[in-house]
């Protein structure tokens, strides 16, 4: 194993670099520009083939033989652990472990479908991974945790991320701007401050994910009316003890731009416990049913009639189920939620009806005795 470990500051270039003129930013995040990359800013930096080459790595850099940047232990102050730009060979960074001041794994502008990720470590840096302008990534069995961001991505394409473990981070994964025809699935998401963020992005599915004791579950947000988060399909998640919403849809400073989304086959359970409903939708048309027979298990739902979604879009899931799809730690959260309450509500309206009816017989049967005694009597 190749272990690399800095504890010295070799420039100031981070600070130069933010206020360069022209830099643009990314929610109050710096985006370093692909003409500012120094050999200075990384442990490993590449911005070529020939200097890809030029390092000696496993592999030639073919589809079948990839070049493998592996088993290194980056911990530097530098701006970037590992760094790759500009490359059309064939890459896999695996079994890492990285820290770094800015960014500890980043790639941008890689010839589509040569760059994967897998089995790394990124922690206590502003940004786990950042991934720009390159399409078809896979980003596969990694553990991002202490970043400001797990991961982030940016005009990627065909974007596959799977089974990563993505854990106290402010904002978990973070796709931004044009990562369509992706899928986020199979992930392990808890304790970030925000856990999964779609942004400005259309056709992602969202799939069999755990998303648990987080602030915020899935937020679907559009921030550009040009480019709406819209057509992505959120289902099998299980959405448990989130301080705030499962989901969420919010507006833009009052734009509803993210519509035409659809929500279904998902356990809510446990969220927003000190807020009114598990999930909110401004937007427009988002669907939360599949419109045939099968909605979201939902833990504070009465049992009967539809699920009303909370927000502005006045939506409902018109098919609650009885059960959760997935195995969740509290299915009934309290006695004053959920099923328990129509029992708390109903119960003695039902038993004091029956006990009405029951007098009533009571009555009629002592009168009809009381007319036969009479008509004995007068005979």
């Amino acid at each position: 194993m190749l272990i690399l470990v800095v504890i010295q500051i070799p420039v100031t270039q981070f600070d130069s670099i933010i206020e360069t003129e022209g830099t643009a930013t990314q929610n109050n995040l710096p985006l370093i520009l692909q003409a500012e990359f120094d050999p200075l800013d990384a442990e490993i930096f590449i911005d070529s083939d020939s200097v890809l080459e030029g390092f000696g790595f496993p592999g030639n850099g073919t589809e079948n033989n990839p070049y493998r940047i592996e088993n290194y232990i980056i911990d530097t102050y530098k701006l970037f652990g590992i760094l790759v730009v500009n490359t059309t060979k064939h890459v896999i960074v695996r079994n890492n472990s990285v820290s770094a001041s800015y960014t500890a794994l980043k790639a941008e502008f890689n010839a589509p479908g040569t760059i994967s990720f897998h089995s790394n470590t990124c922690h206590n840096s502003t940004i786990g991974m950042c991934v720009k302008y390159t399409a078809d990534i896979h980003v596969q069995n990694n553990t991002y945790f202490d970043n400001n961001y797990g991961m982030t991505f940016s005009s990627v394409q065909f974007l596959e991320i799977e089974k990563n473990a993505v854990f106290d981070n402010e904002k978990g994964i973070n796709m931004e701007n044009n990562n369509s025809y992706s899928f986020v699935r199979y992930n392990n998401l808890w304790g970030n401050e925000e856990a999964l963020l779609v942004i400005n992005t259309r056709d992602v599915l969202i799939e069999n994910n755990t998303v648990r004791n987080n602030d915020l579950g899935i937020i679907l947000r559009t921030m550009n009316s040009n480019i709406p988060t819209v057509n992505c399909t959120i289902v099998y998640n299980l959405l448990e003890n989130n301080t705030g919403y499962g989901v969420t849809i919010p507006t833009f400073y009052e734009h509803r731009w993210t519509e035409e989304n659809s929500i279904h086959h998902n356990t809510f359970a446990n969220n927003n416990d000190k807020g009114k409903k598990e999930a909110l939708d401004d937007g427009v048309n988002n669907d939360w049913d599949d419109g045939i027979n099968t909605g979201n298990y939902w833990s504070d739902w009465w049992g009967i009639g539809a699920y009303n979604i909370e927000g502005i879009a006045k939506s409902k899931d018109s098919y609650p189920l009885n059960d959760p799809i997935h195995e969740v730690t509290t299915k009934i959260p309290g006695i004053f939620k959920g099923r328990i309450i129509i029992f708390v509500v109903f119960a003695p309206i039902l038993l004091g009806g029956y006990i009405f009816v029951q007098t009533r017989k009571r009555r009629t049967k002592i009168k009809e005795n009381e007319e036969k005694r009479e008509q004995w009597n007068l005979s």
